[in-house]
């Protein structure tokens, strides 16, 4: 058997690891399964969750570095500009 190419599902930033739990999960899936079919939809609900997990982590690393609002712009130019040691003055700022 030969897979070839990358789940269009997956986030571009995570696309290598989790190809190699793909494939682990899969090998597992066909391993233990009693049919072709059982074991590509045991595959499919396994990782999509992980897949879904690591887009809901780029899409909120995306919401803050590129802000729909100029509010949220204003807020991410003000913590971009804090010293290290006092990103938690954000918070008395709004």
């Amino acid at each position: 058997m030969v897979l070839l190419g990358q789940r269009p599902l997956d986030p571009p930033e995570t696309r290598s690891s989790l190809a190699i739990v793909g494939a682990r999960i899969l090998a597992s899936a066909l391993a233990e399964a009693p049919g072709h079919a059982e074991a590509f939809a045991r595959y499919e609900t396994e990782h999509r969750v992980r897949v879904n997990s690591k887009r809901r982590g780029v899409q909120t690393a995306a919401a803050m570095l590129v802000p729909r609002t100029k509010t949220a712009l204003l807020a991410r130019n003000l913590a971009a500009r804090l010293p290290p040691w006092r990103k938690n003055s954000l918070t008395r700022i709004f």
